[in-house]
């Protein structure tokens, strides 16, 4: 009798020890990172006040500056939004009425363009923002900022 109450009571035990590892083991897996998905990168403003160690001062300077130049970008995507769409719709003319693509093309390369001189003396204000003792960490912050502002990459095909 004493066997079977040891026996019993030892089974218990395991039981409830093993119901304790499968709840730590879901709390577990459900804390992580969803499967598939990787962490979200830190936005580019928050990025860019960490690298570069700004002070309060250069953070409100630095935010106008990003409004700024958001306002800038969102207007030149637009109108290459627009010159997009009015560049597919040639694809509704016959070959011979299509006159516009070359011009239209011209355009949409020009419009890139200035996006990119306007990202370019976005980072140049940001780097006279910058005292001197920050100046390495800008350095640093140059060598990223490709990587940071490039679209995101698809998952790689299986």
């Amino acid at each position: 009798l004493k066997t079977a109450m040891e026996k019993t009571k030892l089974l218990t035990i395991a039981v409830i020890g093993l119901l304790l590892l499968n709840l730590v083991t879901v709390t577990f897996l459900f804390l992580q990172q969803p499967i598939g998905k990787p962490p979200r990168p830190p936005k580019p403003d928050v990025f860019i006040i960490e690298k570069l160690q700004l002070d309060a001062q250069q953070q409100a300077q630095y935010q106008t500056m990003v409004k700024t130049h958001q306002q800038q970008i969102g207007a030149t995507r637009d109108s290459i939004k627009q010159i997009r769409n009015t560049l597919y719709k040639q694809l509704l003319l016959p070959p011979n009425q299509r006159t516009q693509v070359d011009t239209l093309i011209t355009q949409f390369g020009a419009k890139q363009q200035h996006i990119e001189q306007l990202n370019f003396a976005h980072f140049n204000d940001i780097k006279q923002l910058c005292k001197p003792e920050q100046q390495a960490n800008f350095s640093l912050l140059v060598d990223e900022l490709a990587k940071l502002f490039s679209p995101p990459q698809p998952p790689p095909r299986r």
